[in-house]
């Protein structure tokens, strides 16, 4: 039996995190026959379907039609009264009226618990935020929890007794590789000026306080090495402001590149060293390693924090840093050995597609989901017995 899973992704997640928590993992099952699936109005953070109509949040009668066919319903996490009410009341309306048992499983990426102040996402998740009672008030409602770190799965399992699985954030090695065999040669963002050697960093600006750490560090750096550059993406209110390197374009913000574009932008930036500073907190522990997956993608060589979600990897493949003077030295050490970044890049991609690859891993939400509908198909049917 194939299993029939509905994806209920909302505005919220329809963007990264619905892709590779939800989409990207089921729709590689479903590619490879293993399973089916339906989701509604997922539209790779465009809002918009193939005619231009803008995407509406599915109605009831919508939802109810997928559950009718479902046997699993997988729910990215929103945390609002009315969509965890939702979910549990489309899967007690048919335990009540017939009898079927449609087991719910929601997939949290974040610990918000602990989401710092320099995150714009802190006016919805501060402290007793009402956001974050209904993210435990939910646990009750859902049968299972997928995470995508053992860091969230620690956490989860001190408010809840319902099981969780871990299902790390993976790549489609076969569309990198791909976007790796392009020619970009006539590319502004990947041509370079002689001699230039391109520090860089991709992220949201939620990354403001990881950011400001290293700031300093960039700026000694252009002061000390007039060959460097430095490119970003995001948006980091007084950050990297010095109008002098970006008058001169040694201070380069990039721009935004749609879902469905972000693997090309990812590789078009050409950048000789990648950095993804992480202060060592709560909420970035619980982060997966995609920033680090992303930059082996495209051959990059990292200069990374040694904090959790970044010790996946070994210093074999990446170069750790903590305080400024360790990020100064690291770079100078890359700017300054060409061979040793190369041998970086190729240690951290031949890793990362090794062990953080769909192709592979897409088993893991697919075992996760079959052993959660299995074991609730046992239960229900005990219970039914005994009434």
């Amino acid at each position: 039996m194939k299993l029939k899973t509905f994806l209920r992704i909302p505005p919220v997640a329809d963007c990264g995190v619905g892709y590779y928590r939800q989409w990207l993992p089921l729709k590689t099952a479903e590619d490879k026959k293993k399973l089916e699936m339906k989701c509604l109005n997922f539209s790779f953070g465009e809002r918009n379907d193939e005619s231009g109509n803008a995407f509406k949040d599915p109605t009831v009668d919508e939802i109810s039609k997928v559950v009718r066919w479902a046997d699993i319903m997988y729910y990215a996490r929103n945390d609002v009264p009315q969509y965890i009410a939702e979910a549990g009341g489309v899967r007690d309306f048919y335990i009540e009226t017939q009898q079927i048992y449609k087991p719910l499983v929601l997939d949290i990426d974040d610990n918000i618990h602990a989401t710092r102040p320099y995150n714009p996402g802190y006016r919805s998740f501060h402290p007793n935020s009402m956001n974050n009672v209904w993210n435990v008030k939910s646990l009750g409602v859902f049968d299972a929890l997928t995470v995508s770190t053992e860091n969230l799965k620690n956490w989860y399992s001190n408010h809840t007794d319902r099981p969780i699985y871990v299902c790390p954030n993976s790549l489609d090695w076969k569309e990198r590789d791909d976007v790796l065999k392009m020619d970009f040669k006539n590319s502004d963002l990947f041509k370079k000026k002689p001699g230039e050697i391109r520090l860089g960093w991709t992220g949201s600006a939620a990354h403001w306080e990881n950011l400001k750490h290293i700031e300093p560090v960039i700026y000694k750096i252009l002061d000390n090495f007039p060959q460097t550059t430095f490119y970003l993406t995001g948006l980091f209110g007084d950050l990297f402001s010095n109008q002098k390197y970006i008058q001169e374009g040694r201070i380069v913000s990039t721009p935004w590149a749609k879902l469905k574009k972000w693997p090309i932008l990812n590789r078009e930036v050409n950048f000789d060293i990648a950095l993804a500073p992480l202060c060592d907190n709560d909420f970035n522990r619980a982060k997966s390693n995609l920033r680090l997956l992303e930059y082996a993608s495209a051959k990059f060589p990292v200069i990374c924090s040694p904090v959790e979600p970044y010790k996946t990897f070994s210093n074999k493949e990446v170069v750790f840093a903590t305080e400024k003077d360790e990020w100064y030295d690291a770079i100078e050490d890359l700017i300054k050995n060409e061979d040793k970044r190369k041998n970086l890049s190729e240690a951290l991609y031949t890793r990362a597609k090794k062990e953080y690859n769909i192709d592979k891993n897409y088993k893991i939400w697919l075992n996760a989901l079959t052993e959660i509908y299995e074991k609730s198909q046992k239960a229900f049917k005990n219970s039914l017995k005994k009434r």
